[in-house]
C-alpha cells in the first residue's frame, strides 16, 4: 500500500531513520540481557526488565503522547530502548562498586584466570584413563592445600561423573576424549567438564536416578551416594549445563570452605 499523501510522504524519511536508529539499542539491550541470563543473573533481569515498562516505557509513551509532536512519536521506538540500555548500564555500575573485580559491562568475573591455580585434564573414554585424570584431580587439590579426604572426595565426584559421560553420552565409545578443567581461588573450587556427543546432564541424571541412603560404615559403597548428596547438592553454589556447537559444558562452583565443613560432617 505505502503511503500516499503529501504530509505521509514528508514524514517517510524521518520516520524510517527513527525505525533503523532503534535497532542499536534494541540489539544492545537484547544481547545484555541474554549474557544476565547465560551468566545466572535471571532475578536481577527480570526485576529490571519488569520495571523498566512501568518506569521507562510507559511514562515516555505518556508524555510524548501528550506532547502531540509528530516528530517525539516517531522517536518513541528509539527512545524506550536507548534510556533502557542507560538505565541498565547504570544498574551494572552500581553492581560493580560493590565488586570491582565483575566487569561494568557484563558483570562477569574475568580475573579469575589471574587470581587462582588451574590444570587442564584430558583422558580417553576408558576405565584406566579416567582414573588417571582422576588422580591427576587429586594430587592437584593436595598441592594446593586442599585436605586429603576432600581430594579425595573430588576424585571419586569426577569418576563417577565421567563414567556417567562416557556411558550415555559416549555409549562406551573409548576412542571418544574427556576434558576437566579445575580451578581454584581463594573462595571457590570450580569445575568444568567438557565433552562431544549427545546432550546429556550427569548431574540431572544423578539426581532423578540416585538416592542417598547411608548405611553402616563397613559398607563402602555409601560413599558415592555422600559425594552425590552432599558435594554436589548441598554445597554447589551454581551448576550450569549448555551446549554449544556439540560441545557440552557442566559447571559446577563449590564454596571451598563450605565443601569443608559439609565433608567433615560426614568424615568417618
Amino acid at each position: 500500500m505505502g503511503a500516499r499523501s503529501a504530509s505521509a510522504l514528508q514524514w517517510a524519511p524521518y520516520a524510517v531513520a527513527c525505525y533503523f536508529l532503534s535497532i542499536i539499542p534494541c540489539l544492545i539491550y537484547d544481547v545484555a540481557f541474554n549474557i544476565h541470563i547465560y551468566n545466572q543473573r535471571q532475578k536481577m533481569i527480570s526485576v529490571f526488565d519488569t520495571l523498566k515498562r512501568f518506569l521507562i516505557t510507559l511514562p515516555v509513551n505518556v508524555i510524548v503522547c501528550r506532547t502531540g509532536s509528530i516528530r517525539m512519536m516517531f522517536l518513541i521506538p528509539f527512545l524506550c530502548p536507548a534510556l533502557s540500555v542507560a538505565a541498565l548500564f547504570v544498574t551494572q555500575l552500581f553492581i560493580w562498586n560493590k565488586n570491582r573485580r565483575l566487569s561494568p559491562f557484563t558483570l562477569i568475573d574475568y580475573e579469575y584466570e589471574t587470581i587462582g591455580k588451574s590444570v587442564l585434564l584430558t583422558a580417553k573414554n576408558t576405565k584406566s584413563d579416567i582414573g588417571r585424570l582422576c588422580e591427576g584431580v587429586e594430587n592437584f587439590s593436595r598441592e594446593n592445600a586442599i585436605t586429603g579426604f576432600q581430594s579425595y572426595i573430588l576424585h571419586i565426584s569426577f569418576e563417577e561423573v565421567l563414567q556417567l559421560v562416557g556411558e550415555q553420552a559416549y555409549g562406551c565409545d573409548e576412542s571418544k576424549q574427556l576434558c576437566v578443567y579445575l580451578y581454584l581461588t581463594d573462595d571457590e573450587v570450580i569445575t568444568t567438564i567438557r565433552f562431544e556427543g549427545k546432550s546429556f546432564d550427569p548431574v540431572e541424571f544423578i539426581k532423578n536416578n540416585k538416592s542417598f541412603t547411608k548405611t553402616k560404615s563397613e559398607d563402602t559403597t555409601w560413599i558415592r551416594d555422600l559425594i552425590i548428596d552432599t558435594l554436589i547438592f548441598k554445597t554447589c553454589k551454581k551448576k550450569i549445563y549448555d551446549t554449544t556447537f556439540g560441545i557440552n559444558n557442566l559447571t559446577l562452583v563449590f564454596d571451598r570452605h563450605l565443601v569443608h565443613k559439609y565433608i567433615a560432617a560426614y568424615k568417618l
